[in-house]
């Protein structure tokens, strides 16, 4: 019986290079239909084989999967931060190699302690100096006692404190024991309705400014002690936001256990229209809760932060119908395994406007604060 190979690329039998073909063709229409509604398939193929023998099935399979366009459109499908980069300056091999690594793994090539502390897991969140504080309590609400005392003190203060920064002026609290912890992953997300881009590279957008007027309300109309990071995180570097971010919100978490809700800002990207809602004659952005599960990375706590993610949710469509684009549970981990109240929030989208981000960020502060007594009273 004569050996045949089915590895595309590879000279195989004339049936089966016309089988691969076609199913090669289906594959790609189902993907640029599913995955990207804007790659022309027609054009695509036109301009690769209006000019060869296209009359030769066999060699097509080779032709698409290995022309540096395609490869280039399937990376960016599976690895998105690839279309995120300066424009105009393209990634080396060993640049594309170590996103992908990081991306998947949470190990950055060049730096070893990643990759040890991937095999042993208390060394991630282990700050020298702060082994009981971090690498041995990941989930500080569950010293029950401490969150208690702590979190009755704060929930009672209505008084207005100056602001406290740390030495190295990056954080912003109010009181003592804070109570909601608030920081921003991506910075530099920010509305084209108003702002004109998508990203204000280097500097931080509108859903910092989303994040400030979350923590202005819940302090001053609320009453609630708030700690919040202005720190940027997603530059240079856009692939290590997570990881910075992170740093930030083991900090918040070390130095305040009080904290009962920490979220993470940010604005939807995928969406062709913007969503609002109107709400008392004002128009409002959607809102949008993101939780991460153990898909990629360890996360075996990643429930209870599905659970909050929904008594939030239903608090919202209770006091505001409509408000809520409801919870979504993604692949990544998004630093929810720091604390089970870790909450990814996308405050309105890319086309949305900064005022009706702002104004959607009011009505969450009060839909918090509802949480918070709830949170409070089952505390006592």
């Amino acid at each position: 019986m004569r050996k045949r190979t089915f590895i595309v690329g590879i000279k195989a039998g004339k049936r089966a290079g016309l089988i691969c073909a076609a199913l090669l063709f289906a594959g790609m229409a189902l993907a640029a239909f599913y995955l990207d509604k804007g790659f022309d398939g027609g054009k695509f193929i036109e301009n690769y084989f209006s000019k060869k023998k296209v009359h030769n099935l066999r060699h097509i399979p080779q032709r698409v999967l290995f022309s540096e366009a395609f490869l280039g459109w399937v990376l960016k499908q599976g690895f998105p931060v690839l279309i995120y980069q300066e424009e105009g300056k393209a990634l080396s091999p060993g640049e594309v190699f170590k996103k992908i690594v990081l991306g998947l793994t949470e190990i950055d090539v060049e730096d070893p302690r990643t990759l040890i502390g991937s095999q042993l897991n208390f060394l991630i969140d282990m700050e020298k100096g702060d082994w009981d504080t971090q690498g041995m309590t990941p989930y500080p609400e569950e010293n029950n006692e401490t969150t208690a005392k702590n979190g009755e003190s704060a929930a009672v203060s209505n008084s207005s404190p100056e602001n406290a920064t740390d030495t190295a002026g990056e954080v912003l609290s109010v009181g003592d024991n804070p109570l909601v912890g608030i920081y921003n992953t991506h910075n530099s997300e920010t509305y084209m309705a108003t702002d004109g881009v998508k990203h204000k590279k280097g500097k931080n957008g509108g859903v910092v400014r989303v994040a400030e007027v979350l923590e202005s309300c819940l302090k001053n109309k609320y009453g609630i002690t708030v700690i919040r990071s202005a720190k940027i995180h997603d530059y240079p570097d856009w692939s290590l936001s997570y990881s910075k971010s992170k740093e930030t919100a083991k900090n918040m978490l070390a130095q305040h256990p009080s904290i009962q809700i920490l979220l993470d800002i940010h604005r939807d990207a995928g969406l062709k229209e913007k969503k609002i809602v109107n709400i008392k004659g004002k128009d409002a952005a959607q809102i949008l809760l993101i939780v991460g599960s153990n898909k990629r990375l360890p996360h075996p706590n990643w429930e209870k932060n599905k659970e909050f993610a929904q008594i939030i949710n239903k608090k919202m469509n209770e006091m505001y119908p409509g408000l809520s684009r409801g919870v979504r549970v993604q692949n990544g981990r998004y630093n929810q395994h720091l604390h089970p109240h870790a909450i990814l929030v996308e405050i309105g989208s890319v086309k949305n406007s900064l005022q009706e981000a702002e104004y959607s960020a009011e009505l969450f502060a009060g839909v918090i604060h509802e949480v918070l007594k709830d949170l409070t009273k089952k505390t006592l």
